[in-house]
């Protein structure tokens, strides 16, 4: 339990929960309007129905359900954090991938490797962001708030991105906001480990 409290200003203007935030929650929400956003206006330009198209989504929601507690537990036991940045690479390297070879073999592919890094992703965000020092001191329950309407922002900006990718040019769009996001997620990391580096000097460790 921590020992301190926060406010909702000081909880909020937080370097440490306003950096993920920015850094790390939105980039991969908008980054997973692909399934919900784009993928229904592909399959209809493919000459695929409905039906199909709600299948193609199932794809990536069952592995994420299936694969949900066994992969969490097992990548959290062995890597820990890092599971936040893992989540990220497969889904930016799925997304990258069907940029270059836009076809639905490798829609489909693109589609289980983001499921199965939705399946480990969420939880583990979720995890990092309750359990940090600062949720504690805000209190779990009103971070949680937090976090889900941080979510909702994503949500909504989500579509509206990939439609600007979608204008200009997917391949050289999704490139560089695949680019721009491992960018903010590097940096979020960077400052995490000399956030780290400056608590073990403080403590003399």
């Amino acid at each position: 339990m921590s020992d301190y409290s926060l406010t909702f200003r000081q909880f909020i203007f937080n370097k440490h929960i306003l950096s993920f935030m920015a850094l790390i929650q939105i980039p991969y929400i908008v980054m997973s309007a692909f399934v919900y956003y784009y993928v229904p206006i592909y399959a209809n330009g493919q000459g695929l129905g409905e039906t199909e198209s709600c299948m193609l989504i199932m794809i990536s929601s069952l592995c994420s359900v299936y694969l949900s507690v066994g992969l969490t537990n097992y990548l959290s036991n062995k890597i820990k954090d890092k599971t936040i940045y893992l989540s990220s690479v497969i889904t930016y390297i799925a997304l990258v991938m069907f940029a270059f070879n836009m076809t639905v073999p490798m829609l489909v592919l693109a589609l289980i490797m983001i499921g199965v890094a939705n399946s480990f992703g969420t939880p583990s965000r979720v995890g990092y962001f309750t359990n940090s020092e600062e949720a504690n001191a805000y209190g779990k329950n009103r971070a949680m708030g937090i976090y889900n309407f941080v979510d909702n922002i994503g949500e909504s900006a989500g579509p509206m991105v990939l439609a600007g990718i979608v204008s200009t040019g997917f391949l050289g769009g999704m490139v560089k906001l695949v680019l721009a996001f491992a960018g903010m997620n590097g940096l979020f990391a960077l400052s995490r480990l000399v956030s780290k580096k400056r608590e073990k000097a403080t403590m003399g460790i």
